[in-house]
């Protein structure tokens, strides 16, 4: 991932930070969704009732991951035309950016 002034470094503490407040000190409880094609866990996490990845896309600090679900993509479009978060600023998406800088 990269941003324009800031760069990576900057999408990632807002991230983390953002993540931080919504967890607070509450347990963190994850629902097995499927393995990617690397044998990566994909899950769909919540803290108490809220849901975890559509907060973090909901304030701009993460994106929907499109090629397994596109339970997140309604709401990150709503994220980007508000320029929450990364969306405030020039943002490339991960796999765009993955793909130039081969």
């Amino acid at each position: 991932m990269r941003r324009r002034q800031g760069g990576s470094s900057f999408l990632r503490t807002g991230s983390m930070r953002a993540l931080a407040v919504l967890i607070g000190k509450s347990p963190v409880r994850c629902i097995k969704k499927e393995s990617d094609r690397y044998g990566r866990l994909l899950a769909q996490c919540f803290s108490d009732n809220t849901d975890l990845g559509a907060e973090q896309v909901r304030q701009g600090w993460a994106v929907a991951y499109r090629k397994y679900t596109r339970t997140y993509v309604a709401i990150e479009e709503r994220a980007r035309e508000a320029r929450k978060g990364m969306w405030a600023g020039a943002f490339e998406m991960p796999w765009n950016w993955r793909r130039k800088n081969r």
